[in-house]
């Protein structure tokens, strides 16, 4: 049986790997404005191409290109209904979990739609189609000032997938650690184009879910506590009845946010990407890349606690200066902006919105690669 706290993609994946019997099988359409090359199976889960018509949208725009067959043996467990348990909670099911990890490791927009096939042992074997929930097909909010992320829009191999064989291995927490990181980042990149302010919240929430697991594995919550309040510690520690590891205990999950994310993102920190611009190149060297970290994650604290949102500067999409440039500018130009009765010096807008996506997955991805002993770049 599988019990709630596990992500259901991640338990049925290791079934799978127990049985390859499977008692039922379904299919949903995965949606994405990237052109898909190839299928992929890999354990329970397929990937089929659709290969749909570009039409007079163009190559780019969403479409319903990816069938995922979703086979499975698990046999749901009734929960406790007696008491309130959330803290597993991602807003999605098993499908919802395959499509956030697969546009993660691909770097596209990707979204489950609803179901379209079941089938059942013993049943039709060509199954049974089903459209109770037709009314759930993804919508893409856009805008019409151009995109954010520009590398969105690019063909993606399905032959990357492979990276997801992985993912069964990971312990129970770390497996639903990435699958909550990863549901942030597929939402950031959904909504990218029409709530830039959104989406720098929810690329800094991706992080926050994967740095709070890797600071768990190095620092004890004793020593988080020290660093973050040496002064509460020696007084705490005047104190009998083993005080000090108990507060430290309690707070462990809520003190020093930003330095887990500054660290997280230092250590995980991926190479400049290898496509540049000639104008407004973001400096990768540890020193200033350190600083724009803590700043995005003021940021993030100011738009969360004090109602001021990101930059606008950063909320723009990257200018283009000439076609013929592949790579747009990586941080906004200039001495300062002013815009919205706001004013920002260049040195606080450190880079634009697609960069940070750039960063954050590569990082994420790294972390993912740590947690299986498997390197990636």
């Amino acid at each position: 049986m599988i019990k709630s706290e596990h992500p259901p993609s991640w338990a049925n994946w290791r079934v799978h790997e127990e049985t390859s019997e499977a008692t039922q099988a379904y299919e949903v359409n995965l949606f994405t404005d990237a052109w898909i090359i190839g299928q992929e199976k890999l354990g329970p889960y397929t990937f089929l191409n659709n290969v749909p018509n570009p039409g007079s949208q163009g190559k780019y725009a969403l479409k319903p290109s990816i069938t995922l067959r979703v086979q499975t043996s698990i046999e749901q467990q009734l929960p406790d209904m007696t008491k309130t348990a959330d803290e597993h909670y991602h807003g999605g099911a098993l499908v919802d979990e395959i499509a956030a990890l697969a546009s993660l490791v691909l770097g596209i927009r990707l979204e489950a739609g609803p179901l379209e096939r079941t089938f059942e042992v013993g049943a039709d074997p060509r199954g049974r189609p089903s459209a109770h929930l037709a009314s759930d097909y993804p919508v893409l909010p856009i805008n019409n000032t151009g995109p954010q992320i520009p590398w969105l829009h690019r063909d993606a191999k399905l032959a990357e997938l492979i990276f997801l064989e992985t993912f069964p291995n990971l312990k129970q927490a770390d497996a639903i650690a990435v699958v909550k990181s990863a549901r942030q980042f597929q939402k950031a990149l959904w909504l990218s184009d029409a709530s830039p302010e959104i989406a720098w919240l929810m690329f800094v929430s991706s992080v926050e879910i994967a740095a709070n697991n890797w600071d768990k594995k190095i620092n004890s919550p004793l020593k988080r506590l020290e660093t973050s309040y040496p002064k509460l510690v020696k007084l705490l520690d005047g104190y009998e009845g083993d005080l000090t590891n108990k507060v430290a205990a309690q707070l462990s999950g809520v003190i020093g946010s930003i330095s887990k994310f500054k660290n997280f993102m230092i250590y995980f920190k991926p190479p400049a990407p290898v496509k540049r611009p000639e104008h407004g190149l973001f400096d990768f060297e540890d020193k200033n890349f350190k600083k724009s970290m803590i700043k995005i994650y003021e940021y993030r604290s100011n738009a969360l606690h004090g109602g001021i949102q990101f930059p606008y500067p950063m909320c723009n999409p990257p200018p283009r200066i000439s076609p013929k440039i592949t790579a747009p500018e990586e941080k906004p130009i200039g001495l300062a902006t002013s815009a919205l009765g706001g004013t920002w010096k260049s040195e606080d807008t450190p880079m634009y919105l697609h960069l940070f996506a750039y960063i954050v997955r590569h990082s994420l991805l790294k972390w993912w690669g740590s947690l299986v002993g498997q390197p990636t770049t």
